[in-house]
This record gives structure tokens, sequence and C-alpha cells, in this order.
């Protein structure tokens, strides 16, 4: 597998996963000001927008599962000298990033879960 390629690969499923996290944080946002409300039921649409917060968070994590296969390069026979020293190069890289991008996938899924299950009661006591 070459270095560039790879390289190139993991930059991309990264920067695709910029607007999920976008996407995961402002939806419950809106909900809570009822920007998103269609009906006179506000709580249900924050709710609501917590199941949504868990798809982009999930979405994100199977990305960053996806960039794994691109760290860790096999040839057919086995890995060869090239292949470690390319999955060296890619971990030292981006380890560091990915771990802090798994961390917010998770907190966010969980975010998210509590707002899925709990959304309507939060609202209701907040305002």
């Amino acid at each position: 597998m070459n270095f560039t390629k790879s390289d190139k690969s993991i930059k991309k499923e990264l920067l695709t996963s910029i607007p999920l996290y976008i996407l995961s944080v402002v939806l419950p946002i809106l909900a809570w000001h009822g920007c998103l409300k269609v009906d006179d039921n506000p709580g249900v649409w924050f709710q609501r927008s917590g199941s949504l917060m868990v798809l982009f968070a999930v979405w994100v994590e199977f990305k960053l599962f996806k960039i794994g296969n691109y760290s860790s390069p096999r040839s057919p026979d086995g890995q060869t000298w090239d292949d470690m020293a390319t999955e060296d190069n890619l971990k030292n890289k981006y380890s560091t990033l990915i771990e802090k991008m798994k961390y917010l996938a998770a907190i966010l899924a969980i975010i998210g879960t509590l707002i899925w299950g709990y959304g309507d009661l939060f609202l209701n006591l907040v305002k």
C-alpha cells in the first residue's frame, strides 16, 4: 500500500468527519431553541434531536474504524518491512488526533443518548 495514498485516504476520512461533528452538536442546539419545532411540543423535538446526535456520532466512529485499516497495511504474504514502516509512520502522524476524535464521538454519543431518552424532561425542567 502506497504511503501517500493511505495518507490521503486518512485525511479525507478525518475531514469528512468534521461536518458530522458539527451536525451532531448544532441540531440539538437548534431543537433546544425551538428552531426544529413542528408542533406545540418542543420537548419531543429536542428529544428526537438526541437520536440524530447519536446517529452522527456513531457515523464518525465508523469512519475512524475505517482509518484503522489504512494504518495497518498488510501484504498478501504477511507484513513486509515497507508495510511496517508505513504503519509506524501513519500511527505516529495520526494516532493522537484519532484518539481525541474517538473520545469526542463517544462523549457526543453518550450525551445524545441522554437527550434521546430524557430530553423532553430536561426541557420541561429548564423552561
